[in-house]
């Protein structure tokens, strides 16, 4: 049976809303700087308020009387949940940690950190692993980084983690077939040699291929005669006195153990990291 149409009203005016934007939320992909993927859900701490999502992707919080809230995000299976508190109405109160909103056209940043779960872009450099205490159980909510990089990890209640090493060619050089990445805290190496084939920084390199891509040394030029090597071929240059950077691990409870860990740029470095008081074990397990 079909529906009577003609009297069939698609819209009624039954009288006015009007709805007051109290802050608006703006999920960012920690690793990518734009929007996270997948689904997520913001909402406030022990309220049954749930943010409405606009068609730009922001989550608007809407006649809130409350204030300051706590802001609690789901950031389902490739972020980590995250919590902030809000002040929209006026000024935090004295002490407060909360986000002040002077602006509502703009809206609070809240930054997503990846998960063990999330897919990195292809050729860039990871680590992943899982830390654990001296009786072998998993650490949660442990910080994870590599000394010289700024990103931060956290571990999972599995002990889990991810972490992203944003490197450039300036942190890189060549080990036997493998490109390894270095402190940048390290410092400069010193200047090239007179005969060497162009792998030297551009102000002391005398061969004839074109400058590497080497930091800038500090000793002084070689001087032994020109170099007649073959031209340099974009490979970051050999210099085994850089040092490798060191894999800082803090526990929730403020003690610290970092050890030093040998990185493949360009690649997942996999590891078992084992922490005793201020000694760190790690057990490579393998670069992919």
């Amino acid at each position: 049976m079909s529906r009577d149409r003609t009297t069939w009203a698609v819209t009624r005016r039954v009288g006015e809303l009007t709805t007051s934007l109290s802050f608006a939320v703006e999920l960012v992909d920690a690793y990518t700087g734009g929007r996270p993927s997948g689904s997520q859900t913001v909402a406030l701490a022990d309220q049954s308020v749930t943010a409405v999502e606009n068609p730009s992707g922001y989550h608007l919080f809407l006649d809130l009387g409350a204030d300051p809230v706590d802001v609690v995000v789901d950031g389902g299976d490739r972020y980590f949940d995250e919590r902030v508190t809000v002040s929209h109405s006026g000024a935090a109160p004295d002490g407060s940690s909360a986000v002040e909103v002077t602006d509502r056209s703009t809206p609070v940043e809240i930054d997503l950190t990846p998960t063990p779960a999330f897919q990195f872009s292809p050729g860039t450099t990871t680590i992943r692993g899982t830390v654990v205490d001296e009786a072998d159980s998993a650490v949660p909510d442990a910080a994870v980084s590599l000394d010289g990089f700024a990103p931060t990890a956290r571990t999972t209640a599995a002990g889990e983690f991810a972490l992203l090493v944003p490197v450039t060619a300036s942190d890189v050089v060549r080990d036997g077939d493998e490109k390894r990445v270095t402190d940048p805290t390290g410092g400069p190496t010193d200047g090239a040699s007179g005969d060497d084939a162009g792998n030297g920084s551009p102000a002391t390199g005398s061969g004839n291929g074109p400058p590497g891509n080497g930091p800038p040394g500090n000793g002084p030029p070689g001087n032994g005669p020109p170099g007649n090597g073959p031209p340099d071929d974009g490979a970051p240059p050999a210099d085994e006195s850089r040092p490798n950077p060191r894999l800082v691990v803090r526990r929730p409870d403020g003690s610290t153990a970092d050890t030093e860990l040998s990185v493949v740029a360009g690649r997942r470095t996999a590891l078992w990291v084992q922490v005793d008081g201020e000694r760190l074990a790690v057990d490579r397990l393998g670069v992919y």
